[in-house]
């Protein structure tokens, strides 16, 4: 009984796997869900650390201006001015790599949701378990090269 449910239970399996995981395509469209919520997230993500980079810039500037007024020198002019717009600029690059990385996360994962969406459409199977549109698709094939 336990050698039967046991195979009967693995041809399930196989014959769910080697159709694309059901008729409907269902867990490839729940792959691209997950994939686009994965992309939505790393976006967000990523303008939190640029708003992050952004504050610590700010505070940095403080420090660097109460340091300065500490020891009399100008921030509104010459090289203290210089070093508070240098270090503005560092920050503010920072902050769009950031983005720029975030993004690039983003849109690996909108690429991959993509090939999902593509893995679901339907798909017609011949007696011997093959895809016909394979068939058909090389059938056009040939007549195009013989042509």
């Amino acid at each position: 009984m336990c050698v039967v449910e046991g195979a009967l239970g693995a041809a399930l399996v196989g014959s769910t796997l080697f159709s694309g995981k059901g008729a409907d395509g269902s867990y490839y469209k729940h792959q691209q869900g997950v994939l686009e919520e994965r992309a939505r997230n790393e976006e967000e993500q990523a303008v939190r650390q640029a708003d992050q980079i952004r504050r610590k810039g700010q505070v940095h500037q403080g420090g660097t201006r109460a340091l300065l007024a500490a020891q009399g020198v100008r921030v509104d002019q010459g090289s203290a001015l210089d070093l508070l717009l240098n270090d503005e600029a560092l920050f503010e690059d920072q902050a769009q790599e950031a983005l720029y990385q975030g993004k690039e996360r983003a849109w690996n994962y909108r690429t991959q949701a993509y090939g999902q969406s593509l893995r679901y459409q339907p798909q017609e199977f011949d007696y011997l378990g093959t895809v016909k549109k394979v068939g058909s698709l090389l059938g056009k094939v040939g007549a195009y090269a013989g042509s």
